[in-house]
């Protein structure tokens, strides 16, 4: 028995834990080809359940968005850091597909921007959180057009 693969709330729920209480934690950056080791640090969280997703004007700088249940239709937690007076919206997928490789549809991506409210060049960073065995080879597939707001992505190691 995989109790890796078994577990999903419990490895979701750590990492969230984590988050929390702040992290400083390996990562890549992957922006086209190019790929850069960097560190990921943030300063303590605090936590928000929600059981829809919140609306991106809502959303409140240093919380931890966490979905009741279903997750969220993208992420399955979201935070909101500031930068020049520009919100930034940083989106976490804990995955536990095996080789890392995390798929992202397009029209479930244009939907769920819709749902909570994000319009225009809204900054958006996604942040891959695979297996640990698969840090090093994680990527995710962004299928289909529309992905504008996104111009690189990080996997946390």
């Amino acid at each position: 028995l995989d109790t890796f693969q078994s577990s999903p709330k419990i490895y979701e729920s750590v990492v969230s834990d984590r988050l929390i209480g702040g992290v400083d934690w390996n990562k890549r950056v992957v922006d086209g080809q190019n790929i850069v080791d960097k560190k990921f640090c943030i300063r303590q969280l605090k936590r928000k359940n929600n059981q829809s997703s919140p609306k991106f004007q809502d959303m409140l700088e240093d919380t931890l968005y966490i979905p009741g249940c279903p997750n969220y239709k993208i992420f399955d937690m979201m935070f909101i850091k500031k930068q020049q007076d520009k919100k930034i919206l940083y989106g976490i997928q804990v995955t536990r597909v095996k080789g890392g490789k995390r798929k992202v549809n397009h029209t479930t991506f244009k939907n769920w921007k819709k749902e909570i409210g994000i319009e225009g060049d809204t900054s958006i960073h996604f942040i891959l959180c695979p297996h640990p065995f698969d840090a090093d080879k994680a990527e995710i597939d962004f299928e289909g057009e529309g992905f504008k707001n996104i111009s690189s992505y990080e996997v946390l190691k």
